[in-house]
């Protein structure tokens, strides 16, 4: 059985307020009582329709701001399964204050009518009058108009940011997130259009733009229990070692991704912050997959989806190397998140039919691999930053 983002997004539960910096993700237990199966099944349709629809062509409690250098550093808030994160945004003059799921793979901002933001209580909103669409998470939703209004994160306000005002909540059924914020740069695909033609940016870009920060870069740092998003700065304890400084081969799609292998095989990746796995083409994800002891091939009979199933107290090894730099293990707990019962587990791993042909020899990874590093996007180059993550 499927089940959309709608539903994977809808199992994130109440979200509790201890300062203005800080919040709480958990899930709360399905009323269907949704099966570690079934959660994989939603993980898988949640990533398949992010690829499909062209997009890829406990915290702590402060936010700081450095208003010498322009550069901030926020907290972020996990779901209890550490594979959705979000970060605080406000919206207009009156500072309306909103949950935002954080999205490295999406270029601009959306947020919803149901959420806190009213565009008529704010004294620096914009009605352009262009139509909005996003359809990167479940089809033919997210659909409003293009708003234009001062949006901060961390104490840095992009002034007059374009981003879509959506009459659903389409992205997420969980009323607690009130939108994306995209933090990517705009490539060749635009679901709306007007973005393109007017040359509205997102948030990153803007903020380097108007002066604000003095790079287009950020860091990401994703932990089971929360993280770290800076803009503009490097954090040196969110890491072991020397950041190593890679070819940034999701350059071209506004992302970030580096060259090298998985398992000894040569392949590129690309970073998605809004991925829970790890994805690629339908009969490169099986070549992968055969190759690992212990693992089960299948291949869903409605969907053509491919994902392995292994025995649960023999995990098979996962390495992914970076631009022979940087090696990088996914761990067992990672890889046994999906226990589906009679000591089975299914590997957070996909292959999809209809991606295209950058994704036949390039993966799409998102949230097992992200846990594991830090890394730090710089669009004013063409490089990247990447190191295992500090040890707690």
């Amino acid at each position: 059985m499927q089940f959309s983002f709608n539903v994977l997004l809808g199992l994130l539960g109440t979200i509790s307020f201890a300062s203005a910096a800080s919040f709480d993700l958990h899930y709360v237990p399905p009323r269907d009582g949704m099966s570690a199966e079934e959660r994989h099944a939603a993980v898988a349709d949640h990533l398949s329709k992010r690829i499909a629809s062209g997009v890829y062509a406990g915290l702590g409690n402060e936010t700081g701001v450095d208003k010498r250098s322009r550069t901030a550093s926020m907290d972020l808030g996990s779901n209890s399964n550490g594979d959705v994160w979000a970060v605080k945004a406000k919206f207009g003059s009156n500072e309306a204050e909103q949950t935002m799921i954080l999205d490295s793979g999406y270029a601009h901002t959306l947020i919803a009518k149901n959420s806190g933001y009213n565009p008529d209580d704010s004294d620096t909103v914009k009605k352009t009058g262009e139509d909005f669409n996003a359809n990167f998470a479940t089809g033919a939703g997210n659909e409003g108009t293009i708003l234009r209004d001062d949006v901060s994160v961390g104490g840095l306000t992009a002034k007059a940011l374009a981003f879509g005002y959506t009459d659903s909540h389409d992205f997420s059924s969980d009323d607690n997130l009130n939108g994306v914020l995209g933090i990517a740069l705009p490539n060749h695909y635009e679901s709306a259009l007007a973005f393109l033609w007017h040359g509205w940016h997102g948030i990153v870009s803007v903020l380097k733009h108007q002066g604000v920060t003095d790079e287009a870069k950020y860091q990401v740092t994703l932990t089971k229990d929360g993280g770290k998003f800076s803009i503009g700065e490097v954090d040196d304890s969110l890491y072991e070692g020397e950041l190593k400084s890679v070819w940034n081969l999701g350059r071209f799609r506004g992302m970030c991704g580096f060259k090298g292998s998985v398992n000894g095989k040569t392949r590129g990746f690309v970073i998605d912050t809004g991925s829970p796995g790890m994805m690629a083409l339908d009969s490169e994800m099986r070549r992968f997959l055969d190759s690992l002891d212990g693992v089960e091939t299948s291949t869903n009979s409605k969907t053509g989806t491919v994902t392995g199933k292994f025995n649960c107290d023999s995990p098979p090894k996962v390495k992914i190397n970076v631009d022979g730099k940087l090696d990088v293990e996914i761990p067992e707990d990672v890889l046994t998140m999906y226990d589906v019962g009679d000591g089975k587990c299914m590997l957070p791993f996909y292959g999809f039919k209809n991606v295209g042909v950058f994704f036949k020899f390039n993966w799409l990874i998102g949230a097992p691999f992200l846990r594991q590093v830090s890394y730090v996007c710089d669009f004013d180059s063409n490089h990247m930053q990447i190191a295992k993550q500090a040890s707690n």
